[in-house]
């Protein structure tokens, strides 16, 4: 190929590309995304905001089973809602590394009632209230998990139980 067919397939492609731009601005409208600033509508079935050093600062999320927005602080922890079509409605707030347990939980549950459970640092439970059918407990633990005091008013038993580190009830009116 010479040099003169060279700038001849050189001028046809730029004449070709010229007609496509040229065709495009007449013939397709304007897509117009949003009108001044705000959208209409988003479709989406996931939708993460992130902060300016690229770390994840909202995410709305919805699965088979459930819906959730999740809302990280700045210095660590979150805050999420969540929607489950089994297992009912909660309000989580998470400690300083969201990865871990959380540290306050609220709940409700159709069948299994409501509750809110607080867990101490190290993801094990502190302090648990419960409501439903049965009854009602406020329930008291140490740092391992271990039940320290319980105040049950229940179907089956009414009262106040504390134990000692035995698991000895060194003080209650359980029936």
């Amino acid at each position: 190929m010479n040099y003169k067919q060279k700038l001849g397939y050189m001028f046809l492609g730029a004449v070709i590309l010229a007609l496509g731009i040229i065709v495009g601005q007449v013939i397709t409208p304007d897509i117009e995304a949003q009108n001044n600033g705000v959208f209409d509508s988003i479709t989406c079935r996931s939708l993460t905001v992130l902060d300016k050093f690229g770390r994840d600062a909202i995410m709305l999320n919805t699965t088979n089973n459930n819906n959730s927005l999740t809302v990280w602080g700045k210095t660590g922890g979150a805050i999420g809602l969540v929607a489950h079509e089994t297992e009912g409605y909660a309000v989580v707030i998470y400690g300083k590394d969201p990865q871990k347990q959380p540290s306050v939980r609220l709940y409700h549950h159709v069948d299994k009632g409501s509750g809110i459970f607080i867990q101490n640092k190290h993801g094990k439970n502190a302090i648990v209230l419960r409501s439903n059918d049965n009854g009602n407990d406020i329930l008291l633990y140490d740092l391992y998990e271990n039940l320290r005091a319980a105040l049950i008013s229940s179907k089956k038993v009414d009262g106040i139980a504390v134990w000692d580190k035995a698991g000895n009830v060194k003080w209650g009116s359980p029936q």
